[in-house]
């Protein structure tokens, strides 16, 4: 009986600490979730509502900066707006944390591609394909990649 004032207690002071937390206020309880929910926003909406979603997961970043999901997830969010010069940095952030990510390189190459740092899109491409080369996203991306610059 003497423990049911304790566990009350705990759980008030809890209940403070969630309360007062800067997350809890922006109404993020998990970055992970936030992450998610930000990404899953971004791909059906467009305008204000896209633009919040990033917001958010910049905010995720803020809070986590090592935790390599959420700087892919903003990097493909921003480059699925076409804001390249805005993703190539969070992109190579992306890599920095988790070098054998072969994802993480896709998402590079596509961001230096397009800000017109083609040979070292190339190199990002391969190395996706050395890392995972069975995975059609590697392939792919080494694929066009390779036959844009055919083109020139």
């Amino acid at each position: 009986t003497r423990q049911m004032p304790a566990w009350a207690f705990a759980e008030a002071l809890w209940a403070s600490a969630r309360d007062n937390c800067p997350r809890a206020r922006a109404g993020v309880q998990n970055v992970v979730v936030a992450s998610n929910a930000a990404f899953y926003l971004d791909a059906l909406a467009d305008g204000a509502a896209a633009d919040e979603a990033i917001a958010r997961l910049r905010l995720a970043v803020e809070w986590e900066p090592r935790y390599t999901p959420l700087h892919t997830n903003l990097c493909m969010l921003l480059g699925r707006r076409q804001m390249w010069a805005e993703a190539t940095p969070t992109c190579r952030q992306a890599v920095l944390l988790e070098q054998d990510n072969a994802i993480a390189h896709v998402n590079l190459a596509a961001a230096l591609w397009f800000t017109g740092e083609r040979d070292a899109a190339l190199q990002h491409a391969q190395r996706a394909v050395t890392l995972a080369p069975d995975d059609p996203r590697t392939v792919g991306q080494l694929q066009a990649l390779s036959a844009a610059s055919a083109r020139g």
